[in-house]
């Protein structure tokens, strides 16, 4: 080829060029970032209506139905869904993808505003949420410092939260379990009752003392000049001091306590008091980076006399997460390198031509690590994995293109003309063999724009880069590497070489003598495998890579202090710590609030790891404290992607009808093989009293019905009322009723309200009682009000669990209206397959097309199509053999499998096809073909298979799961496809050319014949033309 010959006669030129890649990739190196999956926006909105002092079927009747129904007629939106709480809710929007967040937020703030109308009075300021790259939190962190908690807040937010806010790349962070002193201004009833003070006034005189107030301006040396009255209080005691009328101070109706609020909970980290730090990054910072530098940091920190015993366990490190999981991919692809050039010597048996080809892996690396750098893709396990699975292939080109020079150079040609005669005659060959692989992915363009396809488009361009990469390298740097290394004539080849084509030659022409029973032998195996196989293999989405932590949920009865539940964590903590060794951990934390609480247990990572997950549970739950009334479940604290988790929903238009049956379908899903931890999301909000505006004695007083609500919420949570200016800060100050006058319901009964003219009128005049169990929150989906119950899976995929779930469901008998679905994880997977799906049947069509280009016939590639089933029918059976679930890595194996397997059947009837235009016999160029292919396609098939080996085994890091499936698929398909490709593609193009000109046989007699006979018969023919 023209250029190939370019490469050799400008030696020094195709060097240069070579080198100008080699500095733009080290410069590239530097600036691509490594992530852990590819970089995408989710469409996803969130709207926040809160509405405090209400109750969550309050909300979901008031708030969540008329804001959802306003916005389902708004264009663009996928998905709504709403969770209503006592004091708001969230109503989550999933936009369709290709949809701009910006635009649809102002659109969706507009209708919300429209709205306003239909929604109660009372609700706060609508917040709006949009996701974005910058919204995710990178790192988890749990901290702890010697000392006690009211010292805790004061030592980090002044010694630690700045510094680490002022690291480059940190966008914000979250602090969790520190708690802050405030000023609590608590009335007594008696006291203002006595001296005629009402709450409005106190409210007013705490608002004006916490305030500058602006007292216009005045005109001075020619100047204006603004006023502002400085009226805030010096002191904390200061606030009882504040007159509110003559004669009548704060002090005399309020005690003002400047404290820490009542403690109900904690959080340790091995026995030491702790809180949780989430990091949020800038979007286009690097996350290992950023990761880095915060824990070096942190580290730095911990020799501060003033943060005495700090410790850093982070929970959630994703920087951490990407380095382990590129580490692996990296060290994969080295060993995968190695095996392959071992591979390449075993055959080539000669160290320059090993170098040759060697070369091409590094060559072809670079050049595709430069289109990586100017397309935007980062480092991920996604993209990396593309790259090291084209590690064995890319060589493929290079073998292809060097075998065909040292043959004709073996043959007693000069090295140029070998080099001249073998790119001209393989040239072609290889350029569509890369093509066909290429093309697979281009249906990816024009694939659904979600999360599968994201993926699945930068897998397809790193390979793509990689491929091309490899055409150009064995193009122009091998034919240069060729004239330099090759002098003279070439060494026969090896005897053992020599055997192997004899050997293969010997069985080929075997088949050949019987290939219609050979075919239908094959054929009968291949439609059975696909018939039965695909039943046994399990498949989900993304592969569930887990996380090293579990999690322990502790409940206690609600009667207990939190004294008691101090008791119970320290004494799990205790036992937790003294057998750290025993369930392969490393730290143990424990936070609880009331009777709900955790234990979360950081396992031992890397090459210290000594038991699954699953070992660890249960070694936990053989040493956990049997104590009375607390109650137990142990679970992975989550996956970093793929979900180990099934979730179900029951589903209908109100909570009352569905809860008879939350119980019933979390006993079945516990009778299930391989389900455990079942849970369902119902949670009680605990006790609630509900009290009833009796309408016509509130219109006798005069009273509103919001009037109540708000006297109620005002006495028992307070209000806040400011801020107040101290030495480490502001601290809010909050006013509420003394604890005596709202201790119990009968003092709640008694608190008065405003009625008509300032009548004050006690609540149990004008409002009766009832208890019940309240929910915490009610969850809506697609206008109806949803349960979800979810458990953990020890089985590899969905398919089973879909089936066990299905019979599940058709047990339970449902009133009508409400129904059972099928969670998130249960949609990725039909979302995965349709994509995969679409995708190959577009590819296959362009595949054909290329190859109906390259040999000009409709008969040949339609034979070489053959090559198709034949790798499939190998993945299917290395899923199965292996356990391995389909998934959406899996299905990346299958697509590239579609076009790689095709490229030996390619170059293999390439070949017959030059032999016999050259005057040889079908069967004999048949057989010569495969007799001079057999070598090449062997050594690319074995140093792909083999370059893919490391990523079979994996490593310890939980990431191998994800690229592991991959190379599984690759590999098992390309072995099946290569050994029957060998053997019976040569067998279909003789049956199948046969049977084509049979065919044409047959038609040119019909046609013949129709033709004598209308020349014996004109008188006929004459006449059926006039009729």
């Amino acid at each position: 080829m023209k250029i190939s010959r370019l490469s050799v006669t400008r030696k020094v030129t195709t060097s240069m060029v070579y080198l100008a890649f080699l500095v733009i990739a080290v410069v590239a190196l530097r600036e691509i970032p490594l992530e852990f999956l590819p970089g995408m926006t989710v469409p996803w909105l969130g709207i926040y209506v809160p509405y405090p002092g209400s109750s969550p079927e309050e909300v979901e009747r008031l708030i969540a139905r008329p804001v959802e129904e306003a916005l389902s007629t708004i264009p663009g939106i996928k998905r709504i869904t709403s969770s209503s709480e006592s004091n708001g809710c969230m109503v989550s929007l999933q936009l369709k993808y290709g949809e701009s967040i910006d635009f649809k937020g102002q659109e969706i703030m507009e209708m919300v505003e429209k709205s306003r109308d239909q929604l109660p009075d009372g609700i706060g300021q609508v917040m709006i949420w949009k996701n974005n790259t910058g919204s995710i939190p990178v790192l988890f962190l749990a901290i702890s410092v010697q000392g006690d908690r009211e010292s805790l807040s004061t030592t980090v937010e002044s010694n630690l939260q700045g510094r680490i806010l002022r690291l480059p790349g940190v966008a914000k962070l979250d602090l969790h379990g520190l708690s802050k002193r405030s000023l609590d201004v608590r009335m007594s009833r008696d006291d203002m009752g006595r001296l005629g003070v009402t709450p409005f006034e106190v409210n007013s005189t705490l608002r004006s003392a916490l305030k500058d107030s602006d007292a216009g301006t005045i005109a001075s040396g020619g100047l204006k000049w603004g006023v502002r009255i400085k009226v805030r209080a010096g002191e904390p005691e200061d606030l009882s001091r504040l007159l509110i009328r003559e004669g009548v101070r704060v002090g005399d109706v309020a005690k003002v306590t400047f404290d820490f609020p009542e403690q109900t909970g904690d959080a340790r980290i091995n026995g030491d008091t702790a809180f949780v730090m989430i990091v949020y990054k800038e979007s286009v910072a690097n996350t290992v980076g950023v990761c880095r530098t915060i824990l070096r940091e942190l580290n730095s920190l911990k020799s501060d006399p003033v943060l005495g015993g700090l410790q850093v366990f982070p929970f959630f490190n994703q920087g951490k997460e990407i380095e382990g999981a590129l580490q692996g991919l990296k060290k994969a692809g080295l060993y995968g390198a190695v095996l392959a050039v071992i591979v390449l010597f075993a055959f080539l048996g000669r160290i320059s031509a090993t170098i040759m080809v060697g070369l091409s892996i590094p060559a072809s690396i670079l050049l595709s690590i430069v289109l990586f750098h100017f397309t935007g893709i980062s480092f991920n396990i996604v993209s990396m994995s593309g790259l090291i699975i084209g590690i064995g292939m890319l060589v493929d080109n290079a073998i292809v293109v060097s075998e065909a020079i040292m043959r004709h150079n073996e043959e007693g040609m000069s090295p140029m003309k070998a080099i001249r005669v073998g790119t001209d005659e393989i040239g072609v060959p290889v350029i569509c063999s890369t093509l066909t692989t290429v093309i697979v992915f281009i249906p990816l363009a024009f694939a659904v724009q979600n999360e599968a396809g994201v993926f699945l488009r930068e897998f397809g361009l790193a390979i793509s880069y990689a491929l091309v990469s490899s055409l150009a390298v064995s193009l122009t740097l091998i034919p240069l590497l060729a004239s330099v290394l090759i002098s003279g004539k070439t060494k026969v080849r090896h005897w053992m070489v020599e055997k192997l084509d004899n050997g293969y030659g010997a069985v080929l022409s075997f088949l050949l003598e019987t290939p219609k029973t050979w075919i239908l032998l094959v054929t009968v195996a291949i439609v059975w495998s696909f018939m039965n196989i695909p039943k046994r293999i399990e498949s989900e989405g993304f592969p569930h890579i887990e996380q090293r932590r579990l999690r322990i949920g502790v409940t206690t009865p609600d009667h207990f202090t939190f004294e008691d539940n101090d008791r119970i964590y320290r004494r799990l903590e205790k036992i937790l710590g003294d057998n750290l060794d025993k369930i392969d951990a490393t730290a143990v934390m424990t936070r609880y609030d009331g009777s709900r609480g955790r234990a979360n247990l950081f396992l031992s990572e890397g090459e210290d790891i000594r038991l699954t997950l699953e070992e660890s549970r249960e070694k936990i739950n053989e040493i956990l404290p049997d104590i009375p009334g607390v109650s137990y479940s142990v679970r992975s604290e989550g996956s970093v992607r793929g979900n180990a988790r099934v979730e179900v929903s029951l589903s209908g238009y109100d909570l009352e009808s569905l809860l008879p049956y939350i119980d019933q379908v979390v006993e079945q899903m516990e009778a299930m093989e391989g389900i455990d931890t079942v849970e369902s999301e119902f949670e009680t909000g605990g006790r609630e009293i509900l009290l009833k505006p009796d309408r016509d004695s509130m219109e006798a007083y005069g009273a509103a019905p919001g009037t109540l609500a708000r006297t109620i919420s005002f006495s028992s949570r307070g209000t806040r009322v400011g801020w107040f200016p101290t030495e480490t800060g502001d601290v809010e100050v909050r006013m509420r009723m003394a604890e005596e006058d709202v201790e119990n319901l009968e003092s709640i009964m008694r608190l008065p309200i405003q009625g008509r003219n300032g009548v004050e009128v006690p609540i149990e005049r004008v409002a009766s009682v009832s208890r019940r169990i309240m929910a915490s929150s009610i969850q809506r989906e697609e206008g109806r009000v949803v349960v979800k119950i979810s458990a953990e899976t020890t089985r590899t995929g969905l398919t089973s669990v879909r089936e066990d779930i299905t019979r599940m469901v058709a047990g339970v008998k449902l009133p009508r209206g409400c129904e059972i679905r099928f969670g998130a994880a249960f949609g990725e997977v039909d979302e995965t397959q349709q994509i995969l799906a679409k995708t190959l049947g577009v590819a296959l069509v362009l595949i054909f097309i290329v190859m109906a280009s390259l040999f000009e016939s409709l008969l040949h590639p339609f034979v070489i199509m053959f090559t198709f089933p034949f790798g499939a029918v190998g993945v299917l059976w290395t899923l199965f053999l292996s356990k391995t679930s389909f998934n959406l890595m899996s299905g990346c194996g299958l697509l590239i499998l579609a076009g790689i397997v095709v490229n030996n059947a390619i170059v293999l009837l390439d070949c017959a096809n030059r032999l016999r235009h050259e005057g040889m016999a079908r069967t004999e160029a048949v057989v010569r073909a495969g007799m001079i292919r057999f070598r090449p396609i062997l050594m690319t098939v074995l140093t792909t298979i083999f370059g893919l080996i490391p990523m079979i085994i994996g490593s310890k890091d939980p990431a191998s799961v994800a690229y592991a499936s991959l190379a599984k698929a690759v590999s098992g398909g390309l072995a099946t496809a290569t050994v029957l490709t060998l053997l019976f593609i040569p067998l279909i193009y003789v049956v199948m050319e046969d049977g084509a000109n049979l065919v044409k046989r047959i038609l040119g007699w019909i046609l013949f014949r129709g033709k004598k006979s209308a020349e014996k018969n004109p008188e006929r023919e004459i006449s059926e033309k006039a009729s």
